[in-house]
């Protein structure tokens, strides 16, 4: 379990579950020189979002805000690549943190 978030979410209507993950998950995953890079990661064939159990703060919210956009371009076959991701997520993430928006609230 991850420390405020949710067990899941829905996503264009799909409902993503978000689990923590270790070191050692994303080894099983991923190719041995990119697992100390790999904080994160949506696996689409399992409506899936991994987050490294240790991230905290920014960190953590940026890495979740970064696997939602990864699902939404994988959704919507988009053709994103991984630094438009990251840009988008990391811009999303500065709005959204610095700005007094309460999105409910808008009618």
């Amino acid at each position: 379990m991850l420390e405020n978030i949710p067990d899941s979410i829905l996503i264009g209507g799909h409902k993503i579950e978000i689990s923590a993950a270790t070191k050692e998950d994303f080894r099983k995953i991923f190719p041995k020189d990119m697992v100390d890079e790999t904080i994160g990661y949506y696996e689409h064939e399992h409506n899936k979002i991994y987050l490294w159990a240790k991230l905290m703060g920014t960190r953590k919210a940026a890495t979740l805000l970064h696997e939602i956009v990864e699902a939404i371009n994988w959704q919507n076959d988009l053709g994103m690549n991984h630094t438009q991701i990251s840009t988008i997520a990391e811009s999303i993430l500065a709005v959204l943190l610095f700005n007094d928006l309460d999105f409910k609230k808008i009618e």
